[in-house]
């Protein structure tokens, strides 16, 4: 709720000084302007509240830009700011997810061993025995299938690609499983287990998250716990 109070006051604010802006009661600053640094200031307060780096650089990137439309800070060009910041907020985020997960049991694809299986038609199967299966696809076109017959927690994350994830054949532990993806300037499509509810958490930045077919409305099915994230990309779900 309090995030809510806060982005909801954020977005009152943007507005009244727009209309402030174009009454000439402020020195006039363009329109865009004002918008491409509002943009920024919300990026890095999301990325400083989500402790995401990409979101941080991207938002300091954005307002670099219009300070340097005044001041001529620097002859760099606007876009190669903006492609710098998000390759190194990915590589602190890429190196701080190292950290996180350092200590879990999980498995990672290798996509050379992945391409040799498609070329003798095999599905990719998860071979993982411990309770994450852990997915990352960085460039490219992948996909991943999932049989685990006691599914209890997914994570995935594609930056600049496109992923495919299969699991409709799983089953979902009696519990529930908790499944998160990311998706960061690329596509995953993910199709969720059948017969199961889903409760959902979206959470996207400049980014849209769809959902195919019909929701299961069985109270006594089991249930899966989703948090999508679509940051500049796209995430569709596929219910079962």
């Amino acid at each position: 709720m309090k995030k809510n109070m806060v982005m909801g006051l954020f977005l009152i604010a943007i507005a009244v000084l727009l209309l402030i802006n174009q009454m000439g009661w402020l020195i006039h600053i363009p329109i865009f302007t004002l918008l491409k640094t509002f943009l920024g200031a919300y990026l890095i307060f999301r990325g400083i509240e989500k402790r995401c780096f990409k979101e941080l650089l991207l938002g300091l990137g954005l307002i670099y830009c219009q300070l340097d439309n005044f001041f001529k800070l620097s002859q760099i060009s606007h876009l190669v700011v903006i492609i710098a910041a998000f390759l190194i907020g990915a590589g602190l985020d890429m190196m701080l997810q190292d950290v996180t997960h350092k200590k879990r049991n999980q498995i990672t694809a290798i996509n050379r061993f992945d391409a040799a299986l498609e070329e003798k038609n095999l599905p990719l199967e998860s071979e993982d025995y411990e309770d994450e299966i852990y997915y990352e696809n960085n460039f490219g076109t992948v996909s991943k299938y999932i049989y685990r017959q006691n599914l209890r927690k997914v994570r995935l994350e594609n930056n600049f690609g496109c992923m495919n994830v299969y699991m409709e054949n799983a089953v979902v532990a009696t519990q529930g499983a908790d499944i998160r993806c990311e998706s960061n300037f690329g596509e995953i499509r993910l199709y969720l287990p059948k017969g199961c509810r889903v409760e959902a958490q979206e959470d996207t930045s400049l980014g849209s998250i769809d959902y195919e077919g019909t929701p299961c409305s069985d109270d006594t099915a089991p249930i899966i716990f989703l948090r999508a994230e679509a940051h500049f990309g796209h995430v569709k779900i596929f219910l079962g």
